[in-house]
């Protein structure tokens, strides 16, 4: 299983049996389970390697709950933190969330209440992913998009072309104008080229796919007869 799809969950809690008992609860084939005996081996897990979620005791000896919540915030990780306490309240619950924690749990629940919460965290985590992937797609499309523009200014016409011209065709390719669009463009700037070498821009936005065959025909017409 690949990184992408694993979650790895970081479990603290200096009670050994609960610790046990919690840890093959939550096991399942996607979940990367790590364990840690109080709050110091829990920062040196997550300084050690990347941890998706974090499910930690409160009450902890050397560092508490708290102090590893605040070790996530303060890294600027996107890890989750359940925190879990058999000494809730409402100021310790509202201290954690307002301190960054995603969920609060207290001692005692049952090990589904945990589940589902985790699911919770999972789904979550999920979507962040999702997101970060869909962006990184599009990051990617739109340096293809760039290269493949800057390939067609650099080969769609003679390099003798006037300056002008070359302006021209990349603005109308960066702003993708509709067919009617692009014959007022041309219509208002009254770039100083031959007909020839408009008709030269139109089939290059064809190519690109921003003028359908039919506009392109069409535009076309339209150009010869208010030129001529």
């Amino acid at each position: 299983m690949s990184r992408e799809d694993c979650i790895r969950i970081l479990i603290a809690d200096d009670e050994a049996g609960f610790l046990k008992a919690l840890t093959t609860y939550l096991a399942k084939p996607w979940r990367e389970i790590l364990t840690a005996r109080n709050g110091a081996e829990a920062i040196s897990v997550l300084e050690s390697c990347e941890v998706d979620l974090v499910v930690t005791d409160l009450v902890m000896p050397r560092v508490d709950g708290l102090g590893v919540l605040g070790r996530v915030v303060e890294s600027g990780s996107r890890t989750l933190v359940i925190l879990m306490t058999g000494y809730g309240s409402i100021e310790t619950a509202v201290r954690a969330v307002s301190q960054g924690a995603f969920d609060y749990k207290t001692k005692p629940f049952l090990l589904e209440e945990m589940g589902l919460a985790v699911a919770r965290a999972e789904a979550h985590l999920r979507l962040v992913r999702e997101r970060d992937r869909l962006l990184a797609e599009r990051d990617s499309l739109a340096r293809e998009i760039h290269e493949l523009k800057t390939l067609a200014i650099s080969q769609g016409a003679p390099g003798t072309l006037p300056p002008r011209t070359e302006s021209l065709r990349l603005d109308v390719l960066e702003r993708a104008p509709s067919a009617r669009e692009a014959f007022s463009w041309y219509r208002m700037w009254q770039p100083d080229t031959s007909l020839e070498e408009e008709i030269t821009l139109l089939t290059e936005l064809r190519n690109q796919g921003l003028l359908t065959h039919e506009q392109w025909i069409r535009l076309r017409r339209r150009m010869t007869s208010a030129c001529g």
